[in-house]
């Protein structure tokens, strides 16, 4: 049965649907004199002899007629989901084939995902569930001539989403007129899989389907996408604490920060391969900043393990300093279309006084600072680490390592913020998430931070970690 929904969203959620049930088998090994099992499969496949193709939008499903995989009784211990190797399943007959294809009449990519579900409503008994910690999986995708591992030899357990009981497979996007080809193996391990006790696998059920679903963003900006999903996101709004008159553009100054403990602003950035994006660096999302009266995305590396002073010579004059050294040599070494999605951006080095103030009263004091730098990579400022923790006008910047455990920015480690005090002391972010100031010249923790330009997209993802935005080029 297919599940189709409306305009260029498509959802297939029964094309690929099969019973399985585990039978044991009793086999004498005459040469160890002793007892040993196997087991076959047996599946019932949901399956039309014809190709199956079906078109919604721009794109189109096709799952050929002999992309089933089929198990026959006769053919009991060479079958693709019983217990065997991976060598034995990766080499084997069990593949189920289909194709992605982008027909659009215009010019835009076609966001597409693939993902596999598990149903278990269609298991007689909860106690009769395979654990799917004894299932693997693989999965490849070719595209003209190349072919891709999307998955490799992966427990199944090791990626399902508790709550949506769904599996990610690939996310990623087609050009128009271009096909993608997929080969699904699915297997049971045969190093794990017991075959006595209560965890047997024995009798078992396992119920799996296929789901491909496709968008297309026409007219939507990076940032339009990622304020319509504030309700489940973590992303929160942020009016600029400058002042404006009563002719402004209150839309126009709008900005957003993302809060708490784990929000969903994962990206994928700076590939090695646009195509692929396990090839891509983990980077997050610390915004929508109203930078030169356009809204654009800051990014900030998820993890990075340099360790730099702010000056070697201990000085506090950024356009000299060691960071600015590190972090145009980090820019060259960028991909060429990493360069090609952001742009320079201003950041304003100043701060307060004192940290008895919210974040939003220090934003104003970073925003009225006379010392302004147009850079490609900086780092993240005061307002940034405290936004991360709070929205709130009665908690301080100054209590903020009281909220490390609602903070998705605390990392544990002594790190460089960009701005300084009033007395021209460069901030710092301590071991315990408290801010202070440091000697320029020690060597701490170096997150770059860069700004998307205003005409970016995400043509796909979701913003969670398994399954991050994708940016156009």
């Amino acid at each position: 049965m297919l599940l189709l929904g409306y305009g260029d969203h498509m959802n297939y959620k029964k094309v690929f649907k099969r019973e399985t049930k585990v039978i044991a088998y009793v086999v004498i090994c005459l040469t160890l004199a002793v007892m040993g099992i196997s087991y076959a499969l047996f599946l019932q496949v949901n399956n039309n002899t014809r190709n199956q193709i079906v078109t919604t939008g721009s794109l189109q499903i096709e799952f050929p007629h002999d992309s089933a995989i089929i198990i026959n009784e006769a053919d009991e211990f060479n079958n693709c989901l019983m217990p065997q190797t991976d060598e034995e399943a990766i080499n084997g007959a069990c593949n189920f084939n289909f194709s992605v294809t982008n027909k659009s009449s215009g010019n835009l990519p076609y966001q597409y995902s693939v993902l596999l579900y598990d149903d278990e409503s269609e298991i007689p008994d909860v106690n009769l569930k395979l654990d799917h910690s004894y299932i693997k999986f693989s999965l490849t995708k070719t595209v003209g001539e190349t072919t891709t591992t999307i998955v490799s030899n992966k427990y199944l357990n090791e990626a399902t989403l508790k709550e949506s009981k769904r599996i990610i497979l690939e996310n990623n996007f087609i050009n128009v007129g271009e096909t993608a080809v997929f080969n699904l193996k699915v297997w049971i391990d045969e190093d794990t899989a017991p075959s006595e006790g209560e965890d047997s696998i024995i009798g078992k059920y396992v119920y799996l389907k296929i789901d491909v679903t496709g968008t297309v963003y026409e007219n939507e900006t990076a940032t339009q996408a990622l304020t319509a999903t504030m309700d489940t996101s973590g992303l929160s709004e942020v009016m600029s604490p400058t002042s404006y008159s009563s002719d402004t553009n209150i839309d126009a100054i709008k900005e957003y920060r993302y809060t708490g403990k784990n929000p969903n602003n994962y990206i994928a950035f700076n590939c090695s391969n646009d195509e692929d994006v396990s090839t891509c660096e983990v980077w997050r999302a610390l915004g929508i900043y109203n930078i030169d009266n356009e809204s654009r995305i800051k990014l900030i590396k998820d993890t990075n393990e340099e360790m730099k002073p702010w000056d070697e010579a201990a000085g506090v004059v950024y356009s000299t300093s060691s960071l600015n050294t590190y972090l145009n040599a980090y820019y060259s070494n960028l991909s060429e279309t990493a360069k090609g999605q952001i742009g320079a951006a201003t950041y304003k080095l100043g701060g307060a006084e004192t940290l008895e103030l919210d974040s939003k009263t220090m934003y104003g004091f970073e925003l009225e600072s006379d010392e302004v730098l147009s850079l490609n990579v900086g780092l993240m400022n005061v307002s940034d680490y405290a936004f991360a923790s709070s929205l709130k006008e009665e908690e301080f910047v100054s209590t903020i390592a009281s909220r490390n455990e609602n903070n998705w920015l605390f990392t544990g480690k002594e790190e460089w913020l960009v701005n300084k005090d009033v007395n021209n002391q460069v901030y710092k972010i301590s071991t315990d998430g408290s801010i202070g100031v440091g000697a320029t010249n020690e060597a701490k923790l170096i997150r770059p931070v860069v700004a998307l330009q205003s005409s970016v997209k995400i043509i796909g993802g979701d913003g969670t970690k398994e399954n991050p935005y994708r940016l156009s080029k």
